[in-house]
């Protein structure tokens, strides 16, 4: 896809830094892309943008021609392009065991608030979960 032909119906997200939900950014990244109808080409070229601080540097850096594991797409087509894929790197970089161990934390504290409706309880669990 040519820059001209894009929608941008949709605003990205940026990722700051690692005390972020990195897992909700690309969930909120792949939703914005999907819906302003980018193709893996587009989002690969665009997503450094969406970066900042730490991450930017990470991607720099992992996206040069001397980086020993470089990511040269946005996603894996099969099992044997995940060594080169953004979405599987950026996971593996920045779902540290520090915030999963935040989030399992949180999963165990939540609890059902008084007057709090059941799907609204429900979907704050889902999403913990996740």
């Amino acid at each position: 896809m040519t820059a001209l032909g894009q929608r941008n119906n949709t605003l990205l997200p940026l990722f700051r830094d690692n005390a972020q939900d990195s897992i909700k950014w690309l969930d909120d990244f792949k939703r914005a892309v999907t819906a302003n109808q980018y193709d893996n080409e587009y989002k690969f070229q665009i997503v450094g943008g969406y970066l900042q601080g730490s991450p930017a540097t990470w991607f720099l850096q992992e996206t040069n021609v001397n980086a020993q594991q470089r990511i040269i797409r946005w996603a894996s087509a099969n099992a044997g392009e995940n060594n080169t894929s953004f979405t599987i790197w950026f996971e593996m970089k920045f779902r540290t065991p520090i915030l999963i161990s935040k989030w399992h934390m949180e999963l165990e504290r939540r609890t059902q608030s008084p007057g709090e409706v059941v799907t609204k309880y429900a979907k704050a669990i889902k999403k913990l979960i996740k």
